[in-house]
């Protein structure tokens, strides 16, 4: 029968020492330690080994072929230079996430190339992007060993791959856009 204040169920008071006795003070600070470290790793680890994965863009050179950018700038022309240069942030945020184990060299943005195919441009992405206009940026892109994105060759490069930019975002992109 159990009755408060005595230990009937424990049978072995041994087991009632304290945490910090004598003999245990040298193991419980290694042993918080590595509980910190395992759970660090843990947090950690897969966020960064994941991130290795990612498009890498740190040496992209980017050319704006514009002939005249301070006029255009003040006409009513679509893209203005500063459209142009967000459009290649977009491309660059979409780049890291989309093409994993990819490396982008470069971005072109050619105003008479892009402007050659504005009717298309708009035919084909017009209910996409409710109205509003899209322009073309070129690039240099080369594909790694694994894990390339669909539709993409491992160990190539890429040359004149195409994205169609609305005002806020990456439309499309491809080799054969137009």
């Amino acid at each position: 029968m159990y009755s408060p204040g005595t230990a009937g169920s424990i049978h072995n008071p041994k087991y009632l020492r304290p945490l910090f006795s004598a003999k245990r003070a040298k193991l419980v600070i290694p042993t918080l330690l590595a509980a910190v470290l395992v759970v660090c790793l843990l947090v950690f680890l897969p966020g960064y080994l994941d991130s290795l994965s990612y498009g890498d863009t740190e040496n992209v050179q980017t050319h704006l072929l514009i002939e005249n950018p301070e006029a255009l700038d003040q006409s009513d022309q679509f893209p203005k230079t500063h459209e142009v240069e967000r459009g290649m942030s977009l491309i660059a945020s979409h780049f890291q996430t989309e093409f994993r184990h990819c490396v982008l060299e470069e971005l072109t943005y050619d105003k008479a190339f892009s402007d050659q195919y504005q009717e298309a441009l708009t035919e084909r992405y017009d209910q996409q992007t409710h109205g509003a206009l899209v322009y073309l940026i070129t690039g240099t892109l080369r594909t790694g060993e694994k894990d390339v994105p669909a539709g993409l060759e491992p160990n190539t490069t890429y040359e004149n791959y195409q994205w169609a930019v609305s005002y806020s975002s990456v439309v499309d992109c491809g080799t054969d856009l137009i």
